[in-house]
């Protein structure tokens, strides 16, 4: 989501904080395109530059499960440098 939002919906580490005085609740959506899909921004910003580089799907699947325990780095490999 933060790909084909351009950066504009931030994608979260999850983190689990117990807290026995206040419920909590918890919505999870996956999007799931075809692993031959590319993933590039849709949504443009202000001088419509993209932030995030095309990248094929199963190609990102990949560097998500092998950088499972580096935070975002998946999300970071696809970002255009400045």
């Amino acid at each position: 989501m933060e790909i084909w939002s351009n950066g504009k919906y931030k994608s979260i580490e999850h983190r689990a904080v117990i807290n026995k005085n206040k419920e909590r609740n918890t919505h999870v959506i996956f999007l799931s395109p075809m692993y031959d899909a590319e993933v590039e921004p849709l949504i443009m910003g202000e001088q419509n530059c993209k932030l995030y580089k095309k990248i094929r799907y199963d190609d990102y699947l990949k560097d998500s499960f092998n950088k499972k325990f580096e935070g975002k780095a998946h999300i970071d490999k696809a970002k255009i440098k400045e």
